[in-house]
C-alpha cells in the first residue's frame, strides 16, 4: 500500500502556521540553514541516481518493450489493472528527467515564495518533506536502497510486465488512458530433442552441451535420430568437445545404453575409436 505523506505534511503546515514567528529573526535563519542543508544532500542524491539512470538506459535490454502502469487517475477503477507500452531505455530516462523537473520545481516554488512573500511554512515543511518527495520517484527509491544496474531490469522497478507475462485481463491503453490494441505475444520458438541433439554435433567440438544436457532426461537418453540411428551417448563419444567425459557418466546414470548400433552397425565404443 503506497504511503500517503498527506499524514505527515497536514499536521506539519498546521504547526508550522501555529508556532512559526515570521518575526524571529534567529528562527528564519536556522529555518533557511536547515533548508539549505536539505537541499543540498537532496541535490547530491538526485545527481547519483541520475548518473545510475543514465547509465542503465543504455544496459544491455534497454531497447525492450516493456509495458508500465499508467500514473494513478482519480475515479479509476482500483480492481482494473492497466498498462502502457514503452521501451526500457527511453523510460528510465523519462522517469529520471520528471525526477530532476520535480525538485528543481518544489525548490524554486519554495524559495520564490519565501523571498518574495516571506512565508516560512514553505521552507519548515519541505526540511521534512524533501526527502518523502524524493523517493516518490521509483529510480531514486530504488538506487538510494541498494539496487544495482545489473539487476534493475529483474528487480521490476516500475511494476513492469513484458509481453509475455500480460494477462487476458491485463488491458493496454495509450497516454490519453484509451484502450488499444496490441499484438499477441510471439509464440516461443520450440526445439525437438532431435533439433538439439542434431545441432549440438554439427557444431562439432566448439559444441555448447549445456542446452543438450538440460534437456536429456531417462525418458529420452536413448533416443535414435530418425536418418541415422545415433543415440545421444554416440554423438557425445565422437564429438571432441569439453565436458564430453562428465557428460557420458551423466548419460550412463540416466540409463545411456553404449551397446546400441547406429544405421552403419556401429555403438559408441566404435564412435570412440573411429569416427
Amino acid at each position: 500500500m503506497a504511503f500517503n505523506k498527506a499524514f505527515i505534511m497536514l499536521p506539519l503546515s498546521l504547526a508550522a502556521n501555529k508556532y512559526l514567528n515570521a518575526e524571529d529573526q534567529n528562527l528564519i535563519f536556522m529555518l533557511r540553514c536547515a533548508y539549505g542543508a536539505m537541499q543540498c544532500v537532496i541535490l547530491i542524491l538526485v545527481a547519483y541516481v541520475y548518473t545510475q539512470a543514465l547509465a542503465l538506459s543504455k544496459h544491455k535490454g534497454h531497447d525492450s518493450a516493456i509495458f508500465v502502469p499508467p500514473p494513478p487517475q482519480p475515479f479509476a477503477d482500483p480492481n482494473k489493472k492497466t498498462y502502457q507500452e514503452k521501451t526500457y531505455g527511453k523510460h528510465v530516462k523519462s522517469t529520471a528527467n520528471a525526477m530532476i523537473s520535480s525538485i528543481a520545481f518544489g525548490i524554486i516554488i519554495t524559495t520564490g515564495l519565501h523571498v518574495w512573500k516571506g512565508m516560512l511554512t514553505g521552507l519548515a515543511i519541505q526540511v521534512v518533506m524533501a526527502p518523502f518527495n524524493l523517493f516518490e520517484n521509483a529510480l531514486a527509491k530504488y538506487f538510494l536502497m541498494g539496487g544495482s544496474i545489473e539487476n534493475a531490469q529483474a528487480d521490476k522497478i516500475f511494476d513492469e510486465k513484458t509481453r509475455e507475462e500480460l494477462t487476458p485481463s491485463d488491458e493496454i491503453v495509450d497516454e490519453m488512458n484509451n484502450p488499444v490494441e496490441t499484438a499477441p505475444a510471439p509464440a516461443k520458438e520450440t526445439r525437438s530433442f532431435e533439433d538439439i541433439l542434431l545441432d549440438t554435433w554439427q557444431a562439432g567440438e566448439k559444441a555448447d552441451i549445456a542446452p543438450l544436457m538440460a534437456a536429456l532426461t531417462d525418458k529420452n537418453v536413448n533416443h535414435v535420430t530418425k536418418e541415422d540411428g545415433w543415440t545421444p551417448i554416440m554423438m557425445m563419444s565422437g564429438l571432441g568437445s569439453k565436458k564430453t567425459v562428465s557428460a557420458m557418466k551423466m548419460m550412463k546414470a540416466l540409463g545411456a545404453d553404449p551397446s546400441v548400433v547406429d544405421g552403419e552397425g556401429w555403438n559408441a565404443l566404435h564412435w570412440v575409436s573411429g569416427k
